[in-house]
C-alpha cells in the first residue's frame, strides 16, 4: 500500500479537479433545469460569458474556480501527497 501513495494522490487530484467541471450534462439534459435548480459553477461561467455576453464577471468566476480547486489541491496534497521510501 505504501508504494500506492501517489497514485491514490493523483486520483484524487484528477477527480476533484473533474467534478467541479461538470459542464455537459446540465448543458445537455436540463439546461440549467427548472428555475436553475441543476446550475453548476462551471455551467453558470458559460451563460455569464456567452449568453449574457459579460466577460469580466465570467472571468473573475474562473479565477474563483481556479483558486477554489487550488486550495482544495493543496490540503489534499498535504493529506494524501507525502514522500514514498523506497527500502
Amino acid at each position: 500500500m505504501p508504494l500506492l501513495k501517489p497514485f491514490h494522490f493523483y486520483v484524487a487530484i484528477i477527480t476533484t479537479i473533474s467534478s467541479f467541471q461538470i459542464f455537459d450534462s446540465t448543458y445537455l439534459l436540463t439546461n440549467g433545469g427548472p428555475e436553475n435548480s441543476t446550475v453548476t459553477v462551471v455551467y453558470y461561467l458559460y451563460q455569464q460569458g456567452f449568453e449574457s455576453i459579460d466577460l469580466s464577471y465570467a472571468s473573475v468566476i474562473a479565477y474563483a474556480l481556479f483558486a477554489i480547486i487550488f486550495t482544495i489541491s493543496l490540503i489534499q496534497r498535504k493529506y494524501l501527497g507525502g514522500e514514498v521510501n523506497h527500502y
